[in-house]
């Protein structure tokens, strides 16, 4: 069991890294170090940042909705996609070096930093091509087997992917990725509770934050628009980048 101030400081991170991975992404490698933090092992802190982000899905996916920015068509091959990647990656997880995968996925996502500088990138809607889409699912699948393997980055660089290979606006690609990854995380979040690794006194506080800062950063970006979600993107994924690679 939590003490008090355990509980209470597990709220304000849920609030903080929602309020980040509501809008860009990268809000795991808030909440899972700072777990550790709060003194579990490192798979009870993954166990608990799934199980949170279902909470934070739920407002999320409500303002984003009826925002209009959900790309529906999208959400089933990519939720197909996520649970088969997600499983792919959770088995994986037993036999690669996470190390070296985590800094190889901090310089993946840095090196897209320079389609920030187009002004129009990830800004309008592009038309792309079916063999672009192609290429763009084949991302998707590989980023999936990461996210089933550590559950920090995913979410970032898969936006990029949404952008460059179909053709969405930033916020486009974190709505419709809403949806997808939530049957993944079930799953997942599934064989966690069955492992006995989710402590919920962690869980439950954990959970209430992210509801509260998924709802404030979903609105937040829906408000300002996709010029503001590509400055954050770009901050997070420099920080993201540089905690990957060399920590």
């Amino acid at each position: 069991m939590a003490d008090p101030t355990t509980t209470i400081l597990a709220f304000i991170v849920g609030m903080c890294a929602s309020f980040v991975g509501s809008q860009v992404g990268g809000g795991g490698s808030i909440s899972i170090p700072s777990m550790i933090l709060l003194g579990l092992p490192s798979h009870s802190a993954i166990a608990v940042h799934r199980v949170a982000t279902l909470f934070g899905a739920a407002p999320s996916l409500r303002n984003y909705s009826k925002a209009g920015k959900i790309k529906w068509e999208y959400t089933v091959p990519f939720m197909i996609i996520f649970l088969v990647g997600g499983v792919t990656g959770a088995e994986l997880m037993l036999s690669i070096d996470a190390d070296i995968l985590k800094k190889g996925l901090g310089i993946a996502i840095m090196l897209p930093l320079f389609f920030l500088f187009n002004s129009e990138f990830g800004i309008k809607n592009k038309i792309t091509s079916h063999k672009k889409k192609l290429i763009g699912y084949s991302c998707v699948f590989l980023i999936s087997v990461w996210s089933g393997i550590f559950p920090g980055g995913s979410m970032t660089l898969t936006m990029y992917i949404l952008v460059f290979f179909f053709g969405f606006t930033f916020i486009e690609g974190k709505a419709t990725m809403i949806v997808p990854k939530i049957l993944s995380r079930l799953v997942v979040i599934g064989i966690f509770v069955l492992e006995g690794i989710v402590v919920w006194s962690y869980a439950i506080p954990l959970g209430c934050g992210y509801i509260i800062g998924a709802h404030i950063g979903s609105k937040t970006a829906i408000k300002k628009g996709d010029a503001w979600v590509r400055v954050l993107l770009a901050f997070v994924v420099s920080a993201l980048s540089v905690k990957l690679i060399f920590f």
